[in-house]
């Protein structure tokens, strides 16, 4: 008789862990789909060092669309994904400003992997998730959000994204 028992405790252990899991991954009182900005909406405005130390505000880059790239260094779609960034960000450095936003870790762990990958662009630091959370940005996949050159948010991508829907995204941001 101990093994249902055992198998009961055992799966309300599971359904305690994953609860308090979602409680810490979402504000409380909000839905996550409600939280995240959507496109058609305003990005939410933020400020964060770069790995240089240099203030970057996304107010700064205002009149020129942006792609916000969430990614942490050891994400394994994210290091897939950055390449093709890279690339895609070299093609249209003149119409496009990319903003890749460090989940968390330190400044020279982030400049180890941006100089691994030759990246033009520096990455900022969200150093205690304050803007991942303003995001709604919560996973350890990538995620993007597309803005026009007024701030609007035109397209997010979920996952690494590949060339097409890079030249897509920026297809939506500049036709706004």
């Amino acid at each position: 008789m101990r093994r249902p028992q055992a198998a009961i405790g055992a799966s309300l252990l599971v359904l305690v862990v994953a609860a308090a899991g979602v409680a810490l991954v979402r504000p409380a009182g909000r839905k996550a789909e409600s939280y995240a900005p959507r496109a058609g909406h305003l990005a939410p405005l933020f400020a964060l060092k770069d790995t240089r130390g240099r203030l970057v505000t996304l107010r700064q880059l205002k009149g020129t669309p942006v792609l916000i790239n969430f990614f942490a260094t050891w994400c394994i779609p994210c290091r897939s994904e950055m390449p093709r960034i890279e690339t895609f960000y070299r093609s249209h450095s003149s119409d496009l400003r990319v903003l890749a936003v460090d989940k968390a870790e330190p400044a020279s762990d982030v400049q180890s992997f941006a100089a691994s990958f030759k990246l033009q662009f520096v990455p900022v630091l969200d150093s205690n998730y304050a803007v991942s959370n303003q995001y709604g940005v919560y996973g350890i996949q990538p995620v993007s959000f597309w803005l026009d050159a007024r701030g609007t948010i035109r397209a997010v991508d979920y996952g690494p994204m590949t060339a097409a829907q890079m030249s897509a995204g920026l297809r939506k941001v500049q036709t706004a």
